[in-house]
């Protein structure tokens, strides 16, 4: 089993994701086989920062998969379900969608609230 074999994943909230899109860049230039699983948490689209960034990484790169997660949705987000989670993330979601424990995991910015994968990650 080589590095590119176990998934990169990916976990930011708010603004937490500057330096794990820092990471992203680097690892589709770096390894580009490398499969990896980007969930970012935020209130909704007014606070997403980087979107269109994070979505444009995921068309060019036929190994990256980006999960949007809004706590709170606006009228518009919801009437155009611009997003993939509405709430908060928690285990049993995490488990849905990541393929492994096995994978590797970067975390930053979910502090409050995130305890359970804290613990599930460790």
């Amino acid at each position: 089993m080589t590095t590119t074999d176990i998934p990169l994943v990916f976990i930011s909230g708010g603004i937490g994701i500057t330096p794990v899109l820092s990471m992203l860049n680097t690892v589709v230039k770096e390894k580009p086989d490398q499969q990896v699983i980007f969930i970012h948490a935020t209130a909704n689209s007014g606070t997403h920062v980087f979107k269109e960034h994070l979505l444009e990484m995921e068309k060019k790169h036929h190994n990256v998969k980006a999960i949007v997660c809004y706590s709170s949705p606006t009228p518009f987000d919801r009437e155009t379900r611009n997003y993939d989670l509405e709430g908060r993330i928690d285990l049993k979601w995490l488990q849905t969608v990541v393929p492994s424990k096995k994978a590797g995991f970067v975390r930053r910015g979910l502090e409050r609230g995130c305890r359970g994968i804290r613990t599930y990650l460790l």
